[in-house]
Order: structure tokens, then C-alpha cells, then sequence
């Protein structure tokens, strides 16, 4: 593989053509410079004075490889004495090298130069990390360690503690061993100030292995610097962690070899389950500490000491489809398995069908499509599983898709007859294995009569499944998987119909043109650049933690959350897939939002805190993040363009969610309610809702719609005096709801080309609903006056 380097000179032992020079004066700008022969020198003298517990044959055979931070284009910290971080991180990681590869172990370095590890020329910081755990997954590795020296950003660079991070994912292995290395670092560097955390840094996050980051003391520390430098302080850190990976493997690492059933069960829909169990150097399994998990819940097993295995008996059968078993445990001494994660499928053979249609009776020339629904059960009665296929027929007219496959247990197909002939009867007949069932059809002249459509994307022309048919607010149908809906002529009682769907502009008709209407197009709010993407929603703060309170009890948590909610309810409106860390007043620390992350799979993440003095706003992105600065910067100019802060600056900040999520993310921090001025601003509820809105804007400029290809809405309102109304509710296209200002006001930004319809109320007085034409670069001012329940509207195209 081309993305890293060629490691057999030091992963074999064959060749050692590394060489560097074992001499390091304090305060040099360079690291030490070691040979692998000095490393194994050095490794042969310490390990003839290991304290009697340490048994080496535990290591004899383990893939582990060593991790030196940084190196190359990225020197990481660097101390006030130039030493840098990627100097020390390799000096240690050689010493680490030498004595594991004495004591038997299979150990591998991801470099062993000031290099990069990811070689090739489109070289970016992400694909350096990768590269790193791409490696540890090439080499199998049973244990992935990662070296580096943390930094103070405070003044003073004061800070020196140790930090041991274990992949956060991974709370049994990575964790063992994070806590033997983090106590042989306490007591080896006499460091009193010490902690355990879990990670969620990108080489722990994305390794295969159990993994471990170590920060044994701060580079940026004036006199800790001076001994970093030194050689044997390196190897101080070096026996550490030698002795930390030594103890863990000598309290025996079980392992969960084979999980059973697998694969697709087609004969017995409730199987036993199996797993076997590997004890490691003799210890046994602790009983007690299994945990197996089917579908998410946990269940009672039984361990069988002799056979080594644990089995599950269901109490029911299972139904057809995808199934999920989860099994972790520990030995004797406390050490955990890697937990073994497994999937089977049920697919029960077909038993029973159902065969059903929408319309009983059809007009002799009506182009309605007759949607044919089968339902399709096991012998139990349970849906089939996904997939199964079944064969239509009519004795006239052409049924389409056909053969259908099952979802959730229904196949969907549709008769379309040829609109010739007198009265007469269809015969339909659904088929699947072996099985079938028929229906009859009515053709007759006094057939109810119907409209009907097939909705679709108008981008991407796929149906749209969900859209609800609406006739003057009352619900009638929704289309199904294909985008199909069919209303009888008789219940529609007004000229118009109206379709909606969440993450679409609404689109109405006359009820009339329907009956010529085959295809109909909805339009995806915001050009669809938010449809399906995933963002989690941070609102910091909660429940004991109450941040900024102002002089009439306004609390920074609050406003966290109104904030937050409100920029839920606009992604999810215009498609966007949503979870918030929070979604009342309660405790969240830190670690449980960086896993709300991590669970829902985000793509982006926005922290919304009120911590600033002033009226301006903070957006803080993680330094090496370019995505997350793109996103602050689109963000800062959004909030300033739309008057949500005065303000709006972009910094690096280090903090610990912009660390460990997955994601790009931002903090948005705006203004504390520290003053009466801030605090009556915030209070009303328009306040937080421009502030999200503005924030959301910032998200459509991050994911393309520039001002130029959009237009812009501005909305005024006023009473029959003249005065200003706030709090008055604008909706845009049905979706995007907001309220006027304190000057009875409010922008609408970044709407895409076209139509859109607006809705202006006061209370329950509909002020105006009408459509405004919207091109791209062009700005539309609405101002709405009413002397009673007539509305007067101006729209001034600028």
C-alpha cells in the first residue's frame, strides 16, 4: 500500500537502516537522534531491571504498534526552547520500539523519520491520521499507541499534568490498557496531576484495535521542555509505557471468538445463540461480567466453563429481517474481551398472502392507475422479510413493476387497464412461492371517478413518499413508495388540493386541471442542500449549570436551548436530519455530547452557548479543522448580514467537544445576559428565533447558496396607526416559521429562485398569504398594514 511507509527494516528485525545520532543538547531546536541498534541496547539493559511482576512472555508474539505523533509537515507543539513535539514523540517511540521488540513482542512504528506517514502528493492533515490507522489495520495490530506531548494556549504555560486518553468507543480493552500505561506514567514521571480520559481523536476513533493516546507531560512547560530534551527523560517515558502494555498483557486478554447463528435463517425462526469464549495465560472468565445485547436490549445468558461458551435461547421467535447481537465481557483479573458484534437475518419462508386494491370499480375509459397491494406472512402470521418477490397478473391491461419485492411485508404494483370496451369483470392475481390469491375488478360506466398523481423530486425526478393531500386544510391521503395517490372526484369539495411534505415547498392545484395531471413536482426548501444531512445541536449548558443569569433571572441555558431548538425545527423543515444533545433542563457533561455525535453519525455540529459580553458573537472551529472554519466564517458574516450581533469574529479555540467530535463543529457564542439591555432584548422570544435563523442562514452559505444565486424577502408590519408590530408570525412556503422584530420587522435570506408563498399573521388574524417571486441577487420589501381585517401590501422589487 502507497499511503504509508515501508516498515520492514524495523517491523522484522532484518535490517536496520535507520540511523540517527544518539546526541541531544537541552534547548537545541532538533529532537534526539537514535538508532534502532541504541534502542535495542538500551531495551536489553532495562529489562534486566523489571520489578518481578512484569512477565515478558506476555508479550511474546503481540502486533502492537507504536504511534510517534506528528512528524514531517506537522512538528506539533513546540516548546520555548524549540524542542519540538515530533522530535520527542519519535525519541520515545524508538525507545518503545527497542524494548518491546526485545521482549518478543511483534511492534511496528508508523514512522521512523521526521516523515509524514501518508506519502503521496494530495498530503492533508486528515490523510496523515488516516494513514495511521489504515497502518495498524494492515498490520492486524492487537494494541495501537499513540505518543504525544500536549501544549498550555494559556498565558504563562503554566499547565503540566499527564493525560491518557482510551478510544472513547471502546470503554473494555482500550481502557485496560490506558489505565496500566497512565499508572506506570503517574508513579515513573512522580506526576501527581494526572487523569484518564476517553477520546475521540481521529486515530483512536477510526483504529480497528484498541487503542490509546498518550500525554505524559506538556512540552510548552519552560522546565519540562529542558528534560524532554534529554534522552534519558525520553526513556523514562518509554519503560512507562513499556511496563503499562507488559501488565496489561500478563493479566490475559479473552477473546469472543465466533458468534453463531449468521447469515440468513430461513428454516427456524427462533435460533440458539452461540459464542464461544477464548480465556488468555489461563485466566478464567469472569461469569458475572457478561453483558450480551440482541436488538439493543440485554438478555439473560448461561456460561458453559467446560465448553467455553456463552448460549442464549429466545424466549419468542424473531421477526423476519435484520437482527444485531452485542456480547462483551471480562476475565478473572478485570481485563475485557473486545466486544463482538454480530448480524443475522430471518427470512421465514412465505405462508400466507393478502391481495387488496385501492379502487373496487373503474370507469371503461379512466387512465386511474388501480394500485394492488399483497401482503405477504410467515407461517406465524409475521411480515416476510424485505425483498421477497411477488408476480402479478391481470386478464387485461399492463401491471407495473412487476415482479414487486416486499417492504415490510406489502409489494406494491399497478394495473393500468387498456380504456376500451363495455362493462365487464378484471381478474388480478398475486403470486409468491407457490402461493396466490385473486381479486376481481368492476368496469362500469356509474364507476366513481378520480384524480390522481405521481409525486415527485423536481430535481431529481424520484418519487416522493409521505407527501400529505390536503383539500382546504383537510387531510386525505398520502402517497406511498412510488409517489402514488388517488382521491375520489367526490371528496374533493373545493377548487384546490394542496400537497406538503417535511423538507419540501408546498404545492397547490386546481382541483379541476387535476384530472389531466399524471406527474406532479414538489420543490425541496433550499435547493435540497440540506435534505438528509446529518446535524446534532449542542445547547451548552443545563440543569445545574446555568451560566450567565441577568438581573431579572434570564439564564444563558435557557437561551442555549431556545436557540437550539429553533435551529432544530428549520433543519428539519427544509430535509435535514436533526439530534440535540439536550432537549430540556438538564446535566449533559461534555463526553455525553461528543457521544450524541458520534451515535448519530453527524455530519456537522453546532454548540450554541450565550457567553460573550456585548452584543457581538464568538464562532470558535477546532485550529486544524478547515471545514469547521468554513463553517464559522459563513456563520460570523450571516449573523452580522442579518442583524443577529453587532459582531461576529472567527478564533481557533481548543476546546474539548470542538476536539473530539467526528464532525466539523462550531461554537456559536453570542451575547450573555449579563445587562438589562441584553437580557430585555433576549427576552422576547423573536430574539432567539432571528438568532437561529441567522446561524441557519450561515449554514446554507457553507453548503453553496451564495447571495447572488439567492434573493432575499424583507417583511414589515404595521397597525392601523403606523406602529411597528413585533411578534407578528411570517411563514415562508409553509416551513420556515418566524416573527417580526421589535420594529416589526423581519428578513427572509438565502431563498432560492422562483415562487414562494407567504403567510403573515397576528394572532389569529391572517394579515396576507400570497406568492412572492423571488430572483436570483434580488431583494423583495413587503410591508403589511391593516386598519381592520383588509391587509395593504407593497412589494418593491430594489
Amino acid at each position: 500500500m502507497n499511503t504509508v511507509p515501508k516498515h520492514s527494516a524495523l517491523s522484522g528485525g532484518l535490517y536496520l537502516g535507520f540511523f540517527l545520532t544518539l546526541a541531544l543538547l537541552a534547548g537545541c531546536a532538533r529532537g534526539p537522534r537514535l538508532t534502532p541498534e541504541a534502542s535495542l541496547d538500551y531495551a536489553r539493559f532495562a529489562l534486566g531491571e523489571l520489578p518481578p511482576e512484569i512477565d515478558l512472555d506476555a508479550l511474546e508474539g503481540r502486533r502492537i504498534v507504536i504511534d510517534p505523533g506528528h512528524g514531517g509537515a506537522f512538528p506539533g507543539a513546540v516548546g520555548p526552547n524549540n524542542l519540538r513535539e515530533a522530535d520527542v514523540n519519535l525519541g520515545v517511540g524508538l525507545y518503545l520500539w527497542g524494548m518491546l521488540k526485545q521482549a518478543g513482542a511483534d511492534a511496528h512504528l508508523t514512522r521512523v523519520a521526521d516523515s509524514n506517514v501518508y506519502e503521496a502528493e494530495d498530503m492533508n492533515l486528515k490523510k496523515d491520521l488516516q494513514a495511521r490507522t489504515e497502518f495498524a489495520e494492515e498490520c492486524g495490530a492487537d494494541l495501537f499507541v499513540s505518543l504525544h506531548h500536549n501544549a498550555d494556549v494559556l498565558p504563562g504555560k503554566k499547565k503540566n499534568s499527564l493525560e491518557t486518553y482510551f478510544k472513547m468507543t471502546d470503554p473494555g480493552p482500550s481502557f485496560d490498557v490506558a489505565r496500566s500505561i497512565h499508572r506506570r506514567l503517574a508513579i515513573g514521571l512522580g506526576q501527581d496531576d494526572n487523569i484518564i480520559l476517553p477520546g475521540n481523536f481521529h486515530v483512536l476513533r477510526e483504529n480497528p484495535a484498541p487503542a490509546v493516546l498518550g500525554e505524559p507531560s506538556y512540552i510548552s512547560h519552560s522546565k519540562n521542555a529542558f528534560r524532554l530534551g534529554l534522552a534519558p527523560m525520553q526513556r523514562v517515558e518509554a519503560r512507562a509505557y513499556f511496563l503499562g502494555i507488559a501488565e496489561y498483557f500478563a493479566q490475559g486478554v479473552p477473546t469472543i471468538d465466533e458468534v453463531a447463528p449468521a447469515g440468513t435463517i430461513t428454516d427456524y425462526p427462533r435460533p440458539l445463540i452461540v459464542a464461544t469464549v477464548v480465556a488468555d495465560r489461563g485466566v478464567a472468565i469472569d461469569p458475572a461480567s457478561i453483558v450480551a445485547l440482541v436488538d439493543g436490549e440485554r438478555v439473560n445468558v448461561r456460561f458453559d466453563r467446560e465448553a467455553s461458551e456463552i448460549r442464549y435461547l429466545p424466549a419468542r421467535r424473531f421477526s423476519n429481517g435484520k437482527h444485531t447481537i452485542d456480547i462483551s465481557l471480562r476475565n478473572v483479573n478485570g481485563n475485557a474481551a473486545t466486544s463482538r458484534k454480530s448480524e443475522f437475518e430471518v427470512a421465514m419462508p412465505p405462508a400466507h398472502l393478502l391481495l387488496d386494491s385501492n379502487i373496487d370499480s373503474v370507469r371503461p375509459e379512466s387512465p386511474t392507475p388501480v394500485r394492488l397491494s399483497a401482503r405477504v406472512f410467515d407461517a406465524d402470521l409475521m411480515p416476510v422479510a424485505d425483498g421477497a418477490p411477488v408476480a402479478f397478473a391481470a386478464s387485461e391491461g399492463v401491471v407495473s413493476p412487476n415482479p414487486s419485492l416486499t417492504r415490510d411485508g406489502e409489494a406494491v404494483a399497478y394495473l393500468t387497464l387498456d380504456g376500451a370496451g363495455g362493462p365487464r369483470e378484471v381478474n388480478v392475481t398475486a403470486a409468491v412461492s407457490g402461493r396466490s390469491r385473486s381479486l376481481k375488478l368492476e368496469v362500469a360506466e356509474d364507476a366513481p371517478e378520480f384524480v390522481f398523481a405521481n409525486v415527485v423530486d423536481a430535481e431529481t425526478s424520484l418519487p416522493i413518499e409521505g407527501a400529505l393531500v390536503s383539500v382546504d386544510g383537510n387531510p386525505l391521503a398520502h402517497s406511498d413508495r412510488f409517489g402514488y395517490f388517488a382521491i375520489p372526484v367526490d371528496r374533493i369539495e373545493s377548487a384546490s388540493l394542496a400537497l406538503t411534505r417535511k423538507g419540501y415547498e408546498p404545492a397547490s392545484f386546481d382541483a379541476g386541471d387535476m384530472k389531466d395531471v399524471r406527474i406532479t413536482t414538489m420543490k425541496r426548501i433550499a435547493g435540497g442542500v440540506l435534505t438528509e444531512t446529518r446535524f446534532v445541536i449542542d445547547p451548552q449548558l443545563g440543569g445545574e449549570e446555568k451560566g450567565a443569569t441577568g438581573p431579572t433571572g434570564v439564564r444563558a441555558s435557557d437561551l442555549n436551548l431556545e436557540v437550539a431548538v429553533h435551529l432544530a425545527r428549520l433543519l428539519e423543515a427544509s430535509g435535514a436530519r436533526v439530534a440535540l444533545t439536550r432537549e430540556s433542563d438538564e446535566t449533559v457533561n461534555e463526553l455525553r455530547r461528543v457521544e450524541v455525535e458520534e451515535s448519530f453519525d453527524a455530519e456537522w455540529f453546532i454548540s450554541i452557548g450565550h457567553t460573550e459580553e456585548g452584543n457581538g458573537f464568538r464562532l470558535a472551529h477546532y485550529p486544524t479543522s478547515e471545514l469547521g472554519a468554513r463553517l464559522a466564517r459563513s456563520i460570523a458574516v450571516s449573523l452580522e448580514d442579518l442583524g443577529a450581533g453587532e459582531t461576529a469574529t472567527v478564533e481557533a479555540y481548543s476546546h474539548f467537544v470542538l476536539t473530539h467530535t467526528g464532525s466539523p463543529a462550531v461554537m456559536a457564542l453570542g451575547p450573555a445576559p449579563t445587562t438589562e439591555e441584553i437580557e430585555e432584548r433576549m427576552r422576547n422570544p423573536a430574539a432567539t428565533r432571528s438568532e437561529a435563523y441567522a446561524i441557519y442562514c450561515g449554514i446554507l452559505g457553507n453548503l453553496g447558496l451564495d447571495d447572488e444565486d439567492t434573493g432575499r424577502i424583507d417583511v414589515g408590519v404595521m397597525d392601523e396607526a403606523g406602529n411597528s408590530v413585533s411578534n407578528a408570525t411570517l411563514a415562508l412556503d409553509g416551513a420556515l416559521h418566524m416573527q417580526t422584530n421589535i420594529q416589526g420587522r423581519f428578513t427572509f435570506s438565502k431563498v432560492t429562485p422562483g415562487d414562494h408563498r407567504l403567510e403573515i399573521h397576528d394572532g389569529a388574524a391572517r394579515l396576507w398569504d400570497g406568492t412572492i417571486p423571488v430572483a436570483p441577487g434580488g431583494s423583495i420589501s413587503i410591508d403589511v398594514s391593516y386598519p381592520g381585517p383588509a391587509a395593504i401590501w407593497d412589494a418593491k422589487p430594489e
